[in-house]
């Protein structure tokens, strides 16, 4: 009896430790990618003109690791990018007839009017102020993390580490708000409905940071990381670490 009672001690005191080895944390980090930029193209009778922000919102972080031993982990993790608008886009030419005209010369006129629900509706006006159809674009998505950690000067208050891994992350730029303009003032258009773009890749993502220590069960997390896709996808931020 006194070695099952030993055994099964030391079988407990294992499982403890190794369920002191895994953390859940959640924590708030400031995304940012993309640039300002101002576009201006003429053709085919066509005026486009694009003005684009930079995406930077305070988004949410959830993170779920297993600490292998005091130099190294491996963490999964969950980040949303909430909705922010990025740019605002026109068509224009001399009025109501020639936009109409020269969007008929597009090559997928009937592609791009039935997107922004237009298929049945002719731009009409003779006038000669500019028409033009003006549209906003917001951009959310979200991205899944698998990293190792490597743990380089741990102490009993601070742990730095560095990180390296892989990001599945996916964005959708939402269309809306079409407005129509043959007198100087914009009004909606009637019936113009909103579309969508997607896009997806999976990168490369690194990053650096530090785990300070509350108490045996909590620590705070200060890091940065950034996910290598085309422009990067930077996030800096704070969170909370509890091991179970």
């Amino acid at each position: 009896l006194k070695v099952i009672a030993l055994s099964v001690l030391v079988a407990t005191s294992v499982h403890a430790k190794e369920s002191e080895d895994m953390y859940f944390g959640l924590g708030a980090v400031q995304t940012k990618f993309g640039g300002a930029e101002v576009s201006s193209v003429t053709k085919s009778g066509i005026t486009y003109n694009e003005v684009t922000e930079a995406y930077k919102k305070n988004n949410y972080k959830v993170t779920f690791g297993k600490r292998l031993n005091k130099n190294f982990a491996v963490e999964g993790s969950y980040t949303n990018y909430s909705s922010d608008e990025m740019s605002m886009s026109s068509l224009s030419a001399a009025n109501g007839a020639a936009l109409e005209a020269a969007m008929a010369a597009l090559r997928d006129t009937a592609g791009f009017k039935s997107r922004i629900g237009l298929a049945g509706t002719t731009l009409t006006g003779t006038g000669t102020t500019n028409a033009k159809i003006t549209s906003s674009a917001t951009v959310s998505g979200r991205s899944l993390g698998l990293s190792g950690l490597y743990y380089f000067a741990p102490s009993d208050s601070f742990e730095p580490f560095v990180k390296l891994g892989v990001s599945a992350w996916n964005m959708k730029a939402e269309s809306s708000a079409f407005q129509y303009d043959n007198a100087g003032i914009l009004t909606p258009i009637t019936g113009a409905t909103g579309y969508s773009d997607k896009g997806s890749d999976t990168n490369v993502v690194y990053g650096v940071g530090v785990d300070g220590k509350i108490n045996d069960t909590i620590k705070y997390r200060v890091a940065f990381e950034r996910i290598r896709a085309d422009g990067n996808i930077d996030n800096i931020g704070i969170g909370m670490l509890y091991s179970f």
